[in-house]
């Protein structure tokens, strides 16, 4: 069990920051790609994903570099096994580095004991290729279990990047430590928004448009009390050439809008810890 601490009265960020702006990746590529009904793999979507750890980590980190945005790259174990490479260069462009289990696990399924040797070994896996100890965390799908807040905060993991119920951070009290809640949401992820059963979400220009209105709704709020906007993608999606499109085009559009702190999660967290909200 846990318990919320949910933030009342007046909140700041950095700078006096009228909203923080928050770019996350969940970089996955092929590891974890569902199987065919026979359980042989799917090489039409294992082939496809297989993209994102080849060619669409590099395109996305390209117009990140464009804008000099640092963004938060939830990574695999696995994936960090076999693009190395990649993973080095998320370090050295100054992301932040998070774990998002070790085979892209659904955490739910396995008991307490399977899942923290899960957790343990992305940990082990992350460090060993990057040099970077992960202090976030985001859950497959985002789906967690009853434990995993638990073993979080066991493994003295900063933050936690799970749940959809808040605009803003909280705090999550487990096991007699502290954990920073970055609340994530579906509707700016770019997976749902690119499925085809959501035609005609799935064009890039009005994904683009998605965004484009999520971040007005919050900037107008935000006259009011500073925001946050958190937008997840995928590299094997967003990586695509004209998808990315979709991505150049935004940070395009709000880079000149007064007021924006384009922060990692763990910038994020370690603020929100140091301000006791």
């Amino acid at each position: 069990m846990f318990e919320e601490r949910l933030t009342v009265g007046n909140i700041e960020w950095p700078n006096q920051a009228r909203m923080a702006v928050l770019l996350t990746f969940d970089y996955q590529a092929e590891v974890g790609s569902p199987l065919l009904p026979s359980g042989k793999i799917n090489y039409a979507i294992y082939t496809e994903r297989q993209y994102g750890g080849r060619h669409g980590i590099w395109r996305v980190l390209d117009i990140l570099d464009k804008y000099n945005i640092k963004s938060t790259f939830f990574i695999s174990g696995v994936t960090a096994e076999r693009y190395p490479e990649s993973v080095r260069a998320i370090r050295d462009r100054g992301h932040d580095i998070a774990g998002h289990a070790y085979e892209h696990e659904e955490l739910h399924l396995y008991s307490r004991e399977e899942e923290k040797k899960i957790i343990g070994k992305t940990i082990e896996a992350l460090e060993r290729v990057s040099g970077v100890r992960p202090l976030g965390w985001r859950s497959p799908k985002v789906l967690i279990s009853e434990n995993t807040l638990e073993l979080l905060a066991e493994y003295d993991f900063v933050y936690n990047s799970d749940f959809l119920n808040e605009d803003l951070p909280y705090v999550i009290k487990v096991g007699g430590k502290e954990l920073i809640e970055i609340p994530y949401t579906f509707t700016t992820d770019d997976a749902p928004l690119y499925s085809p059963i959501n035609y005609p979400y799935g064009v890039p220009r009005n994904v683009f448009g998605i965004w484009q209105d999520e971040f007005h709704v919050l900037y107008h709020e935000a006259q009011k009390r500073p925001q946050m906007l958190i937008i997840c993608m995928h590299p094997y999606l967003t990586g695509r050439p004209s998808r990315s499109k979709a991505l150049d085009d935004f940070l395009n559009y709000i880079k000149d809008f007064k007021g924006l702190w384009f922060a990692r999660c763990i910038d994020v967290a370690h603020w929100w810890k140091e301000k006791g909200y």
